[in-house]
């Protein structure tokens, strides 16, 4: 129970589901998480989005002064938080929506998996096979399977290679 301003007691007012509000809970200690592992001097906006979703995560759980902001903010100001959530989805993937591939070690093998897949498996007419890369080459679709490196290769195949490989990849994600 919270107080209103005049002193008496109100029931706070649930803004979402209480599995919506476990999910926001643990998407901000994923965001936490995050923060820590991300270098602010080398990755700015990641630091940011980070921090703006942990604080965003953070203001749900103090439902009494929230539910206070929004009686007295217009229905106008209410769009507020659809617009700081959009604006932290933008931040966060905007690497990936401008055709950046993640930094991570997993990330470039999986790609040459991708290439792979596209430019020497595909044009045979194989989803399986083996390829001749990599040293003395390795079996493409024996320890992974195929459908996702399929979608992450979908925008480029689904133009007709108009959108570029990197990109489709960055989207696939």
């Amino acid at each position: 129970m919270c107080t209103s301003g005049t002193g008496t007691l109100v029931r706070p007012v649930r803004f979402v589901r209480p599995t919506s509000s476990v999910f926001v809970r643990a998407v901000g200690i994923a965001a936490g998480l995050g923060l820590l592992a991300v270098d602010p001097r080398t990755e700015p906006a990641w630091a940011a989005a980070l921090a703006a979703v942990l604080a965003a995560a953070l203001a749900s759980t103090w439902r009494c002064n929230l539910r206070r902001l929004v009686a007295e903010v217009p229905a106008a100001g209410r769009l507020l938080p659809r617009a700081a959530t959009a604006l932290v989805v933008l931040a966060v993937g905007w690497p990936l929506l401008a055709g950046r591939l993640p930094a991570t070690r997993d990330h470039a093998l999986h790609y040459l998996r991708t290439h792979v897949l596209v430019h020497d498996l595909l044009p045979q007419g194989q989803l399986v096979g083996f390829s001749t890369r990599l040293g003395l080459g390795f079996g493409f679709g024996d320890d992974y399977p195929v459908l996702p490196y399929l979608w992450a290769a979908s925008a480029h195949l689904g133009t007709f290679g108009a959108v570029d490989l990197r990109a489709s990849y960055a989207f696939g994600l």
